[in-house]
């Protein structure tokens, strides 16, 4: 009996707690980014320096399989007798090479707006499955764009066959090489390369 109350004592010397919890279904600002990571969206913005204005602006796609290209899209080429929807107006405010993505099992789509025309839609068709994939920036703050020279901006790969090096390590150091011979090397199987290209009216 004696142990029984000692016991008792101990349990009730110790004060017990009741905490109230705070729900909340409104989404805040780091929410919409992860819920976004989740369906596979994203975006990628290229803020055109101001004197590129009343120049071109191309955007190029390129699809390689095996390290062969395989496909390329040209907007210039496509809208030949409609340059000017390529062109940023002088009189126009400041423009951002915006590309958004989403994740699809079959055709990955992207989206992106030229100086004079809406958004429009572009389908990458899969070879492989969705998981091997990924999307990563070629384009660094310390890179400038040079005039009437192709600049590489996204890719969207497949995971290298290489395995002498991890992931990570892969698209690190791919902006300080050439795409092309970085891939090559690497062994991967399927990219696409998203590119940009500034000449003069």
């Amino acid at each position: 009996m004696k142990k029984v109350v000692t016991l008792l004592v101990l349990i009730f010397s110790f004060p017990v707690f009741s905490q109230q919890i705070t729900f909340s279904d409104k989404f805040e600002e780091k929410d919409y980014a992860e819920a976004f990571d989740m369906l596979g969206i994203k975006v990628f913005k290229y803020q055109m320096p101001e004197a590129f204005k009343g120049h071109y602006i191309d955007l190029i796609i390129r699809e390689y399989y095996d390290g062969i290209e395989v496909k390329s899209d040209d907007y210039a080429k496509r809208y030949e007798n409609k340059k000017n929807i390529l062109l940023w107006q002088p009189t126009a405010n400041s423009f951002t090479i915006k590309i958004q993505t989403l994740r699809n099992d079959t055709v990955e789509t992207f989206n992106t707006r030229l100086p004079g025309m809406g958004i429009k839609n572009y389908g990458l068709k899969l070879k492989l499955k969705r998981s091997e994939y990924l999307w990563e920036a070629l384009f660094s703050e310390s890179k400038k764009i040079e005039l009437d020279k192709e600049i590489p901006l996204l890719t969207f790969a497949t995971n290298p066959e290489n395995a002498d090096r991890p992931d990570l390590a892969v698209y690190c150091e791919l902006p300080n090489h050439s795409y092309k011979d970085w891939y090559e090397k690497l062994k991967v199987k399927h990219y696409f390369v998203i590119l940009t290209k500034v000449t003069k009216p």
